[in-house]
C-alpha cells in the first residue's frame, strides 16, 4: 500500500526562501536554516522509504538513522547526499541552539541552496535506481 502523505515538504523550503529576504531578522535567518534543514531530512526519509524499506520510528531518532542509511546504503551520490544532509543538519542545530552565533544571510542562503541541491540529487537519483 503506498503511503498518503499530506503535507507538501518542500513548502517549509518556500517558506525559508521567504524568510531570508529579511536580511537584519536574526530570528527569521535562523527560522530559514531550520525549515531548510527540515525540507531535506524529510525528503531524504521519502526516498528512503521508497528505496531502502526505511521506516519512521518515533521511539528512535530518526535524524540519526537517515544519515546511516545514506553512509551504508547506495551508491557514491547517495552517500554525498547524506554527507549534505549530515552538514545541513550541522548548521541547523546550531542556528537553533548557539544563541552566541551570528547565521546571517550568507549562511541561511547557503543552507537552502544545500536543501535545494539535496532534493535535486534525490530526485534524481530516485529516477535512476528505479
Amino acid at each position: 500500500m503506498k503511503k498518503v502523505v499530506f503535507l507538501d515538504w518542500k513548502g517549509f523550503l518556500r517558506i525559508a526562501k521567504d524568510l531570508v529576504k529579511e536580511e537584519s531578522d536574526e530570528a527569521k535567518l535562523r527560522s530559514a536554516v531550520n525549515r531548510s534543514y527540515f525540507t531535506a531530512f524529510h525528503m531524504s526519509i521519502l526516498f528512503a522509504e521508497a528505496h531502502y524499506s526505511f521506516t519512521k520510528d518515533k521511539y528512535r531518532n530518526d535524524h540519526k538513522r537517515i544519515l546511516e542509511v545514506f553512509r551504508t546504503k547506495g551508491d557514491k551520490e547517495v552517500k554525498r547526499i547524506g554527507r549534505e544532509l549530515d552538514s545541513l543538519q550541522d548548521d541547523r542545530r546550531k542556528a537553533d541552539y548557539v544563541d552566541t552565533l551570528n547565521v546571517g544571510s550568507k549562511s541561511a542562503n547557503l543552507s537552502i541552496m544545500r536543501a535545494d541541491d539535496i532534493i535535486d540529487s534525490l530526485d534524481l537519483t530516485s529516477k535512476r535506481i528505479s
